[in-house]
């Protein structure tokens, strides 16, 4: 499914109640500009058993005491069952998810410090990191008026 459609599926699954389904709409431009930088229309994660998306603890590389909470979204299912990725020898299953629909619930469910899109089958080191505070940077950008707006 292309990133339009995914897209209005975001808004159309919205709940109408609150005012939840104009506040998706609202937002919704600003996942679309997210998912673009990445190379794939949709990525798997790892799941528990329990169905609850695998997140990793991973400290700096120079600031021992600074951690942060991410989720590993790979653009293939083997690389997750290969056992090769460090950290996700506890998979239950593998979910496959739009890449709207992954970056939405990571912001609104609040899920981890940071999700990296790992986009190669033979470097399952080096991802594109999209943090949390990115997600909430490029929302505010896509709600503000343009600077001239009077």
């Amino acid at each position: 499914m292309n990133l339009d459609a995914q897209m209005k599926l975001l808004i159309q699954d919205a709940p109408e109640a609150g005012g939840t389904k104009q506040m998706v709409t609202a937002i919704a431009p600003a996942f679309y500009k997210l998912a673009q930088r990445l190379q794939f229309l949709q990525y798997y994660v790892a799941q528990t058993l329990n169905g609850d998306w695998i997140r990793l603890s991973l400290s700096h590389r120079t600031q021992s005491k600074v951690e942060k909470t991410v989720i590993y979204a790979f653009f293939s299912a083997e690389m997750i069952t290969s056992g090769e990725v460090e950290g996700l020898s506890d998979v239950g299953k593998v979910e496959v998810l739009g890449v709207i629909d992954l970056l939405f619930r990571v912001w609104a469910l609040n899920l981890c410090d940071s999700v990296i899109f790992f986009n190669d089958q033979s470097n399952s080191s080096q991802g594109l990191e999209i943090a949390r505070a990115e997600i909430d940077r490029v929302i505010r950008e896509t709600l503000e008026p343009p600077g001239n707006f009077a």
